[in-house]
């Protein structure tokens, strides 16, 4: 997850009345990384392979892992050797869900977010611009209709959510989030993933008592 957001969501779940259990967040994102950087070896075509996600996979926490959010995709833009192009990176964000998918807790769900595109305006490119919003859309059209079980994530996009277009949620830049935008994401968090939990908490609770 995107630093900044783990912690708070920890925070916002213990508020709700309706999970009884406390739910561990860990946050296993890496500053300045591409799709590329996240593909599982196999799948990767560079000589010298990623090994980020095989960290994960092999990591005991994640085998255990019942929910997945992902937040990915937004430095691809700014990749140059090689160039990361939007359709490359719907897919590379599939492979990456496939790996997850195969390895560790069959059941887990997966969320894939939209890319931020706050500040893109003044940072990018018209090109790189237009690759964002394309980005935005293939990732859509993915978690509206894959084989994956990969569900939508949060809309962090300006064009899909009015609400991140509040300047109070970025930095002087425009462009990172702040401790407000990190705290408005841990809060929209909460009542998309809210009644997968409470599904779960509900199913291990009948396993107890032999249901």
């Amino acid at each position: 997850m995107v630093l900044g957001i783990a912690h708070r969501l920890t925070k916002e779940l213990a508020k709700e009345v309706s999970i009884r259990q406390t739910w561990q967040i860990y946050n296993r994102g890496e500053y300045k990384t591409s799709t590329e950087d996240w593909l599982h070896p196999a799948d990767s075509k560079r000589k010298e392979k990623p090994d980020l996600l095989n960290k994960i996979l092999y990591d005991p926490k994640y085998i255990k892992a019942e929910i997945v959010i992902i937040m990915l995709g937004a430095y691809d833009t700014l990749q140059k050797e090689p160039s990361v192009t939007p359709d490359d990176t719907v897919r590379n964000l599939e492979l990456i869900c496939q790996a997850l998918r195969r390895t560790g807790n069959e059941a887990k769900s997966i969320y894939l977010c939209t890319i931020p595109t706050a500040g893109d305006d003044i940072h990018l490119t018209e090109e790189q611009r237009i690759g964002n919003l394309t980005r935005n859309r293939l990732i859509a059209a993915y978690t509206d209709k894959n084989n994956d079980g990969v569900r939508p994530g949060l809309q962090l996009d300006l064009a899909s959510n009015f609400e991140m277009k509040r300047r109070n949620m970025y930095w002087k830049d425009g462009r990172h989030f702040s401790e407000i935008g990190y705290t408005k994401i841990a809060k929209d968090l909460v009542p998309q993933i809210r009644p997968d939990i409470v599904k779960r908490e509900f199913s291990l609770f009948r396993s107890d008592l032999g249901l």
